[in-house]
Formats: structure tokens, C-alpha cells, sequence
């Protein structure tokens, strides 16, 4: 529907335009001093899940926009009377885009893939970039009617955690849990799982150190297993700061791979007697 009306509302536009200059594959919208916009450039741009009436108010301003900075444009070209300034920036833009994507192409082909030893020795070298600003957990958050049976079965199997009791805790909550999540093989910021218990906990709460709280409200009973737990200002496991440390190797690779080659490029251009160095008197 949304889109319906916006089309609807460009092809009217649209047949009021003079279309001999136009692109002939697309559909105009609107003529500013001869620059045109046209429907597939909006629809391109147009955010998506917009209600109708958002959807409209949108395409309006975008297009009051446009023509607001054809028409600056117009007026800025007419008063600058010397444009030798901006055509040296604009060359000197065009220069470095060019670079940059020739040097970016460069390090695709010859960037190396970071080794497991290469990532764990940063982790051991330099654990202090890898602290942690927020506590997080591993374990099994289980949301359950109150009227769930075998309850005490499930507490038991809860507290002791073996593969046998995690096979039966899967199997209780496929077939009675109104929601659960087994996280024990990854780390999960704390504030992901307490905002999922009716009563809020500080990360500090001596119960958190038991390893396992249950929380009720007048429906659902909570239970909520920890199996384990980093706090804030300690060192981030492993697991968490893997990511951030192929960061930090793929940016030094990068950085010594640019350094080197320009280096190099710079002193082959020597060698070829293609740099020329004029002395001053």
C-alpha cells in the first residue's frame, strides 16, 4: 500500500515534466534548472517500515531537499568567481580516492590470514586493552508457568550440572518452559539476562556467586543457573577478546603492508632515476 502511493504520487509528478531530455529507463519526478530526480533514486534511499503517511512526509522532504541544493548550487556557482581553489581540492580528492582504493585492493591480495598462535600471544602480551566494562556470564535462564510439574526435579538437575542432567534440563523445557536459553558455551553480557527476571539484580549480589537464583511473579516461575562469571576491570576471556585482537593484528598488518610498500615504490622510483631532485642556489 505504502508503496502504491508513492508511485502513484511520482507518476503524476511525472506527467508534467518536459521528458525529451530525461532518462528514458527511468521515471522523473521533478526538474530543477534542468537537473533531474527521479523515482528509482528515492526508492533507493527510502527507509523501510515506514507507515504510509511517514512514507510520504519522507519523500516531500527529501525532495524539497534536492531541489534546496540545486538551486544553492546554482547560486553559489554564479558568485564564486574563481574556482582554480576548489578544482585543485577536487583533484587532489579524486587523487586520494584513487589511492586508496588501488592501495585497499593491494591489501586484499596480499593481507595473510592471522594465525591461532599469533592471536593468543597478543592476548598474553597485552591483557591490559582487553578489560572488561561490563559483567558477563555463562549458564541456563529458564522461564516456566508456575504450574510447570516436577519443579524440584528440574532445581536438582540445575545444581548439578553433568551431561546426563543437561540432556534432561533440554528435554523439561522443550516440552514445559515458556522460554529458556542454554548458554554455557558463550559468554552473554549480564544485563541480557537480568533484564529478563522480574526482580532486578546488581551484578554484585552475593547471590550470583552461588551459581543459581530462582525469581517467581504471580505466573511464571524464573530459574537461572550461572556457570560462570567475569566481573568488570577484570581481563576479558579469551573467547571475547578473539574478535577484537584479529582487529588489532589486521590493522597492524595493514598499516606495516602500506608502510613497506610505499617504502619500497619510493625507492625503486629512485633507482629508476624517475624522482628529480632540483638543488637550490
Amino acid at each position: 500500500m505504502r508503496k502504491e502511493i508513492i508511485i502513484f504520487s511520482f507518476l503524476l509528478l511525472a506527467s508534467s515534466c518536459h521528458k525529451s531530455s530525461f532518462d528514458s529507463k527511468k521515471t522523473p519526478v521533478m526538474e530543477v534548472n534542468g537537473e533531474v530526480l527521479y523515482q528509482e533514486d528515492i526508492e533507493k534511499i527510502l527507509p523501510e517500515k515506514l507507515s504510509d503517511e511517514d512514507s510520504i512526509a519522507f519523500v516531500e522532504n527529501y525532495k524539497k531537499k534536492w531541489a534546496i541544493n540545486v538551486l544553492l548550487f546554482e547560486k553559489a556557482d554564479e558568485n564564486i568567481k574563481s574556482s582554480e581553489k576548489i578544482d585543485k581540492l577536487t583533484e587532489e580528492y579524486r587523487k586520494e580516492l584513487i589511492i586508496n582504493e588501488y592501495q585497499q585492493g593491494l591489501i586484499n591480495q596480499n593481507l595473510k590470514n592471522i594465525s591461532q598462535e599469533e592471536s593468543q600471544d597478543v592476548y598474553e602480551k597485552e591483557k591490559e586493552n582487553f578489560i572488561l566494562d561490563e559483567p558477563i556470564i555463562k549458564g541456563i535462564y529458564i522461564k516456566l508457568p508456575s504450574n510447570a510439574p516436577n519443579q524440584e526435579q528440574l532445581a536438582k538437575w540445575l545444581t548439578e550440572i553433568n551431561d546426563v542432567s543437561l540432556e534432561h534440563i533440554e528435554k523439561y523445557c522443550i516440552k514445559y518452559a515458556s522460554s529458556y536459553n542454554i548458554f554455557m558455551d558463550s559468554w552473554t553480557l549480564f544485563y541480557k539476562i537480568d533484564k529478563l527476571l522480574p526482580q532486578h539484580m546488581d551484578s554484585n549480589d552475593p547471590m550470583l556467586t552461588r551459581g543459581f537464583i530462582t525469581q517467581k511473579d504471580s505466573s511464571y516461575r524464573y530459574f537461572l543457573r550461572i556457570t560462570g562469571k567475569c566481573s568488570p576491570g577484570t581481563v576479558e576471556p579469551y573467547e571475547i577478546a578473539q574478535q577484537k585482537i584479529a582487529n588489532i593484528l589486521a590493522h597492524r598488518e595493514k598499516t606495516h603492508f602500506i608502510s613497506e610498500f610505499q617504502d619500497n615504490l619510493y625507492k625503486n622510483a629512485l633507482k629508476k632515476k624517475k624522482i628529480t631532485f632540483f638543488n637550490k642556489k
